[in-house]
């Protein structure tokens, strides 16, 4: 069984300037592309909040951690990496997290676990990202 745990929320309260280099929306490098390639990446974006998760395998004991991030904008900004740094630096920022995020990074987790207003990320390992 895997068991779910809030182990905080952090309030943000942040305009996050955007890279603008996601692979889902139209960046400025883009203009003279034809076609639809997606939305226009937003140059920020405000995040609410972000929720720090725990993850247990009862079964075999393996724990790993998670992020929802709260934010104003579409799913497309995934893979910013304005956005995925900028993120990784207020957990990092957070009091009681400095421990915790030494040898780990907040990064997005995978493409179908992202939603409008709501970003998903991994706490990984520095070895693993």
């Amino acid at each position: 069984m895997i068991t779910e745990t809030l182990v905080s929320t952090i309030p943000v309260e942040d305009d996050i300037v955007m890279a603008q280099d996601s692979y889902y929306t139209r960046n400025p490098e883009d203009s003279a592309v034809d076609g639809d390639i997606g939305p226009l990446c937003p140059s920020r974006v405000f995040v609410k909040e972000i929720q720090v998760f725990r993850h247990c395998d009862t079964d075999d004991g393996d724990v790993w951690h998670t992020a929802k991030v709260k934010h104003d904008s579409f799913w497309e900004i995934y893979t910013d990496t304005g956005f995925q740094e900028r993120i990784d630096a207020i957990v990092r920022e957070t009091v009681g997290f400095e421990g915790f995020m030494e040898n780990r990074q907040a990064i997005f987790s995978e493409q179908g676990l992202q939603e409008d207003r709501l970003a998903d990320f991994d706490i990984v390992g520095t070895l693993y990202s």
